[in-house]
């Protein structure tokens, strides 16, 4: 008798011992899986352009994409919510949303920072059709006082300016949208925000807006596309600035 019990102890201790074992190994599998999919989910650096961003000389400047005031230059935030409104609509030739806007939806963030869902506020957005001719004027409209603030100055996606620093304003020389620069008798369809396509910021006397689309939610569009563990990618360059004279 003491025996058979001797040896169902052995046997529990044993089946205790190899459960154990198989919940260490579960743990730790799942552990690579977890850091896998956070990986997975996290996204990955926009490539560098060409075009006017394969431009840049010595005589060139770029503002860092580390800059965190929208209202002074192009961010890596700002390009990323510009990436995603133009994700919304198909078809988009880009996305824009003044820094103004951009400040009310949250914090600005830098390259590789997690998206603080809880801090983002919501904001309506829409695709428009528009003429050449008025998306320059725009662009040049928040460009005009670079490098001082402007509540109008555009974070963008999809298209690149070239711009000229003067003594007193800063002028766009070239747009381009792709590979092509921007025509003012064609038509271009882009992603921007309710504020902006009633007639705001930039957009204030425009002629040729037309909304295209129901307003969707900015921030689950950023949800779909960057939730749970999104990060900030490194940009593309939208923005180079040369100097009179250069």
């Amino acid at each position: 008798m003491g025996n058979r019990v001797k040896n169902e102890r052995t046997a529990i201790y044993a089946f205790v011992a190899g459960l154990g074992f198989v919940l260490v190994v579960g743990l730790a599998l799942a552990s690579v899986a977890l850091r896998t999919a956070r990986q997975s989910l996290v996204v990955p650096p926009a490539p560098t352009g060409s075009g006017v961003a394969a431009a840049a000389t010595n005589d060139v400047s770029a503002p860092p994409s580390s800059a965190l005031d929208p209202t002074k230059g192009p961010t890596a935030w700002g390009y990323e919510v510009a990436r995603v409104m133009a994700l919304a609509f198909p078809e988009s030739d880009g996305g824009l949303i003044t820094a103004g806007e951009l400040l009310s939806l949250g914090p600005i963030l830098p390259v590789g920072e997690r998206v603080p869902w809880d801090r983002l506020k919501d904001t309506r957005i829409v695709q428009v059709e528009m003429s050449g001719s008025e998306l320059l004027a725009a662009v040049a409209s928040g460009v005009k006082y670079y490098p001082r603030k402007n509540s109008s100055f555009l974070q963008m996606f999809g298209l690149r300016a070239l711009c000229q620093q003067r003594e007193q304003t800063t002028q766009l020389t070239s747009l381009v949208v792709g590979e092509k620069a921007v025509l003012p008798g064609k038509t271009y369809r882009l992603a921007v925000t309710e504020f902006m396509a009633k007639g705001a910021g930039p957009f204030i006397g425009l002629k040729s807006v037309k909304v295209k689309t129901e307003p969707v939610s900015l921030v689950k569009q950023l949800r779909i596309r960057l939730f749970p563990l999104g990060r900030v990618p490194q940009p593309e360059p939208t923005y180079l600035f040369t100097k009179q004279g250069s």
